[in-house]
């Protein structure tokens, strides 16, 4: 018995063992790919975490920059306002014809600390 190939035969099997080629490497890609995708994504989760982390300690310094800020302001205007009045108890006590308007002006400096 003898076996004829014919083009048709002889290119059907090599289709078909070339389809048996392509799913072996399609089904090692895919273990390959799963692999890495097992690997890849605890290190994306690290990369979100650590930006989120520098996300929320730049609105933490920003927050307390501007906490700071108006801290800085109130204690500013509260001592312009008591070197304000102690001017004006100075010029007072120097315009001033009573001679214990001093002491007065030293109280009242002393109540305002």
């Amino acid at each position: 018995m003898k076996l004829m190939f014919t083009p048709r035969v002889f290119y059907e099997i090599k289709d078909s063992l070339q389809d048996l080629e392509k799913a072996k490497k399609m089904a090692e890609l895919e273990v390959r790919y799963e692999q890495k995708k097992g690997t890849c994504y605890p290190l994306l989760e690290r990369d979100n975490k650590i930006q989120m982390l520098w996300s929320n300690i730049l609105i933490a310094v920003l927050i307390l920059v501007g906490i700071l800020s108006v801290a800085l302001y109130y204690l500013q205007h509260y001592r312009d306002r008591r070197n304000r009045l102690i001017l004006n108890l100075e010029i007072e006590q120097l315009t001033s014809p009573e001679p214990g308007a001093f002491r007065k002006i030293q109280e009242c400096v002393d109540e305002r600390k």
